[in-house]
């Protein structure tokens, strides 16, 4: 019989850009990952909001593996997304975009492909071979919303930090209370659902 004591911790990791405590994009990110802690998975749910973060400063070299230079209240977390198993990025869609709390850490994360130097003169963007890990990406916004560049936006950080898409859940509604979601049993089934199909997938067979 196999020793489940011996297997390493599998994380899920969220972060979540939305302003709001018990928001919808805060209840759609709780189900996931609830589901995926059903699963045995170790969660962890960062509210970007309550973070000191410096926006990226553009250094044009590489921090190595520190990942970014600045040491704020995002730093730890760079580490945790690099080292997790599955990421979760959710975001309230403002002006057909992610929350600027959602894009600030979008940014930092630019060194997760750092510019380097090499001696033939040239610089390219270097592979940190990071390990294998899915993504989620959850949008929440009203009825009239464009989403399209909010996705673009989330997919494109998938892809620069090596994360592989598996879901996403756009949640767009005419509501004005906070929380309106949780009057949509469905959807927030379908979410719990999603993150434990997801970590199911994230574990080796």
């Amino acid at each position: 019989m196999r020793n489940m004591k011996s297997l390493p911790t599998k994380t899920i990791l969220a972060f979540n850009g939305s302003p709001v405590k018990e928001s919808s994009t805060d209840l759609i990110t709780r189900e996931i990952l609830s589901g995926a802690a059903e699963e045995g998975f170790e969660s962890e749910h960062i509210h970007l909001n309550d973070l000191d973060i410096l926006p990226c400063q553009s250094c044009g070299e590489s921090p190595g593996g520190k990942l970014c230079f600045f040491e704020d209240d995002l730093f730890p977390h760079l580490h945790k997304f690099a080292d997790c198993d599955i990421a979760v990025v959710s975001s309230p869609v403002y002006f057909d975009t992610v929350s600027a709390q959602t894009k600030l850490m979008v940014d930092r994360c630019n060194c997760f492909k750092p510019l380097t130097g090499y001696e033939t003169g040239d610089f390219r963007f270097a592979d940190l071979n990071l390990k294998p890990r899915l993504g989620i990406i959850v949008l929440v916004g009203g009825e009239r919303e464009k989403f399209e560049h909010a996705l673009a936006v989330v997919k494109g950080f998938f892809i620069w930090t090596g994360v592989r898409l598996f879901d996403q859940i756009i949640y767009a509604h005419g509501e004005y209370t906070k929380g309106a979601v949780k009057d949509n049993q469905e959807l927030l089934q379908k979410a719990r659902e999603i993150g434990r199909k997801a970590a199911r997938s994230a574990i080796p067979k």
